[in-house]
């Protein structure tokens, strides 16, 4: 009897998490904003390796690969910046693709963000908005 009382409240406890869940992400409709692709960003450190005619031709094949958003390059500071879209391409193939095409191996730099960090990891709140939104 006890066992059957606690199972009916945890089942209402989870339906009603879920539909407050699923209020939550069909209250409003979501942005142009938040329907965008999801674009990450690649640095590397080119003045060691390739000058900035050579730089141009990596900027040039990149441009031709799928996923890719834009590159660009600052000849101040040496780095060249690739954008990418995560769902359309990854890391590796645009190494991959630096490499066989100019037999030119880029460093990665990688900037440490400073200030205060969220324990939760902002993607996983985005996803189960997108999951549980039936809107356009």
């Amino acid at each position: 009897k006890i066992l059957k009382r606690s199972l009916k409240v945890l089942g209402f406890l989870v339906l009603t998490l879920f539909i407050t869940a699923f209020v939550w992400a069909n209250w409003e409709k979501p942005s142009p904003g938040a329907m965008a692709p999801v674009v990450d960003f690649l640095q590397y450190d080119v003045q060691q390796v390739a000058d900035s005619t050579e730089v141009a031709h990596i900027q040039k094949t990149l441009s031709k690969t799928a996923g890719v958003r834009g590159t660009t390059f600052n000849p101040q500071s040496g780095l060249l910046v690739v954008s990418y879209g995560v769902n359309d391409t990854d890391r590796k193939t645009i190494e991959e693709t630096i490499r066989n095409s100019h037999q030119v191996q880029l460093k990665e730099k990688i900037f440490e963000k400073s200030g205060p960090r969220c324990p939760i990891d902002v993607s996983y709140i985005v996803r189960v908005k997108r999951f549980l939104c039936v809107r356009e």
